[in-house]
């Protein structure tokens, strides 16, 4: 049978692989591993949220589904649970889960820490090729990022 002939119970199973407890969607997935399906003329519906949505109904305004298991990919409806964004960012800190890149493991991190090191050693107001114009030249930096550098607002 076609896929689009399907019910949505069997899209979603079609589409899901048991690993351990967890139900893996394997079908299109966003950015950060949630997976989506095409459901109600919505291309991206998210695929946890539906199947929570078949089996206990409308999710109540302003919850969010949280994963127990803290797989972004799992749709195992008994690893799923209502709750506030508040509730759901505390579980991502709790978890491990919120860790953000700092320093040189930033994404768009120019300097390394030597580099960061070096200019404030270096930095000295007012003198001629050690001021902040210079250090920010020198190191391919703009001088406002230079300064939040040395005022500890980047680089802590």
């Amino acid at each position: 049978m076609a896929f689009n002939k399907l019910t949505i119970q069997l899209k979603l199973s079609s589409k899901a692989r048991r690993e351990g407890d967890c139900l893996v969607w394997f079908g299109d997935k966003d950015p950060c591993g949630y997976g989506r399906i095409r459901y109600a003329g919505k291309k991206g519906y998210p695929a946890h949220r539906l199947a929570y949505e078949l089996r206990h109904g409308e999710i109540p305004a302003g919850l969010v589904i949280r994963h127990k298991c803290d797989n972004p990919s799992c749709i195992n409806v008994d690893h799923l649970e209502t709750g506030t964004h508040k509730q759901n960012s505390a579980d991502s800190v709790e978890r491990g889960r919120a860790i953000r890149a700092k320093g040189e493991s930033h994404g768009r991190a120019k300097l390394t820490q030597s580099q960061v090191d070096e200019i404030r050693r270096r930095y000295i107001p007012g003198k001629h090729g050690h001021g902040s114009h210079a250090l920010a030249k020198k190191f391919g930096v703009a001088q406002s990022t230079l300064m939040a550098i040395l005022r500890g607002v980047h680089w802590k």
